[in-house]
């Protein structure tokens, strides 16, 4: 119910251009006064920034002043008319030093951190991400692995500027602006900051870690490959294949460490049993005619990479695979066992990161 002298307004987070074509607006003399085809504004390049200055007589900039104002705004039209108000705010006339403008410079973002928020907001989280690779490297080559899209968002904003072909110099007032929400310019907080966006952001970690190992057997990086895509939808199906990775992954160490060329096949050697027979170490006697299977592999990889009773055996893999290794074991019968139904997604998650450190030791350790 209004009362005499009261009025309601409305807040909508809607842009004008919005709002004047809603069907609710029809009737309105305003209905759809913009053009469809907006001119949009980016950045002063070199020849409009001159000109700007230029019709400031009553002031002239010294060396390092122009610097000072296009590291601040990039030539961003909003943000450097609004900082040269507060330049001639501080200097009336006369010469501006390159102090006096980087003073102007953070004096005027008051008046522009709600433009700033708008504008960034309006960013992609894809281009805030890159706009963070730009400040965390100081420059970002356009090219594989930067979408055009995200770039162009970021140069038409005058969020960076563009070298050659990359991106250089973030904005000194976004970077302001963002140290006050530290959610957005923290990466990791904004990427894992709750239960939520870790489940649903970690899989790229996976995805860039196993791209990282050069070399990796082309069957492994398929399974790894799909296991990232298993997840998080599907922990049961992941933890299900768990048993290949590790049966591949052995099946390169047997082949590297004890494979009978003869017999096709892998077979403990006889100064193995030697050394373990003499240092009295304990193992199944089957071994002697039947290579050992299913658990029992990870005791011989243990045997191999040394004990408190025998130096290391093997010529490639150390203590580093078989820790893994007997790891991936438990994650491998826990995924097969029928009983074990309910698959949690960070035991999966887990298992995967083990799946890939796994895989990467193993292939340096091949490799030597």
């Amino acid at each position: 119910m209004k009362h005499p002298g009261q009025f309601w307004a409305e807040i909508n987070s809607k842009t004008l251009r919005d709002l004047t074509r809603d069907p609710e607006t029809e009737a309105s003399e305003f209905f759809n006064i913009f053009d469809p085809t907006p001119v949009r504004l980016g950045p002063f390049d070199d020849a409009d920034v001159a000109a700007v200055l230029a019709s400031l007589s009553e002031v002239n900039f010294a060396s390092g002043a122009k610097t000072e104002l296009l590291n601040a705004t990039n030539g961003f039209p909003i943000l450097m008319l609004e900082t040269l108000n507060a330049v001639l705010a501080k200097c009336k006339s006369g010469e501006v030093t390159q102090i006096a403008s980087f003073e102007a410079c953070d004096s005027a973002f008051p008046a522009l951190d709600g433009y700033l928020e708008s504008l960034w907001d309006e960013c992609p989280q894809t281009s805030k991400d890159l706009f963070l690779r730009v400040v965390d490297q100081q420059g970002v080559s356009r090219g594989a692995g930067v979408p055009a899209k995200d770039a162009e968002m970021l140069l038409e904003r005058g969020f960076v500027q563009q070298s050659g072909n990359k991106l250089l110099r973030p904005s000194r007032l976004l970077q302001k602006h963002l140290e006050s929400r530290p959610s957005e310019g923290n990466a990791l907080i904004r990427l894992f900051g709750t239960a939520d966006s870790y489940q649903r952001n970690v899989k790229s970690v996976f995805e860039k870690r196993t791209a990282q190992i050069d070399g990796l057997d082309k069957d492994i990086r398929k399974y790894l490959a799909r296991g990232v895509e298993d997840l998080p939808e599907h922990p049961s199906v992941f933890l299900g294949s768990v048993h290949g990775i590790l049966e591949r992954i052995l099946g390169l160490v047997w082949r590297a460490e004890c494979w009978n060329v003869a017999l096709g096949k892998p077979r403990i050697p006889d100064h193995w049993f030697d050394t373990w027979k003499q240092n009295q170490e304990k193992y199944p006697e089957e071994w002697h005619s039947r290579f050992p299977e299913g658990g029992q592999r990870l005791r011989l990889v243990d045997l191999i990479t040394g004990t408190q009773r025998t130096d290391r055996l093997a010529r490639h893999v150390t203590k580093n695979t078989y820790v893994l290794a007997n790891a991936l074991q438990g994650f491998r019968d826990f995924g097969v066992h029928p009983k074990a139904m309910n698959h949690d997604l960070g035991v999966a998650y887990a298992a995967l990161h083990v799946s890939i450190e796994l895989a990467a030791i193993v292939t340096a350790e091949l490799a030597t």
